[in-house]
């Protein structure tokens, strides 16, 4: 994939999360830690992965469900960027 679909993911992750999750202001950035600095739980975090799987048709396992691949939007796109390549 090129960094234009990386970017592309960036840009759907933060309008869900800013628009849909956090409707109270929070504003949430690429680099944000999603746990420490934004404080999610695990009901909007499981809301987000049904909004991923959705929006990009990925299928995503419970066990991959991990703070390794959720920890901040760049993270997880770059995470759906290798569900996407295999």
């Amino acid at each position: 994939m090129t960094s234009l679909a990386k970017q592309a993911i960036i840009d759907d992750l933060l309008t869900y999360i800013n628009e849909e999750l956090y409707e109270d202001g929070t504003t949430v950035d690429v680099d944000d830690d999603l746990l420490l600095d934004i404080g999610m739980d695990s009901l909007s975090l499981m809301l987000m992965v049904g909004f991923i799987e959705s929006q990009f048709e990925l299928s995503i396992e419970p066990a991959q469900i991990t703070i390794t691949h959720f920890r901040s939007v760049d993270i997880i796109s770059d995470f759906l960027l290798s569900l996407k390549s295999s």
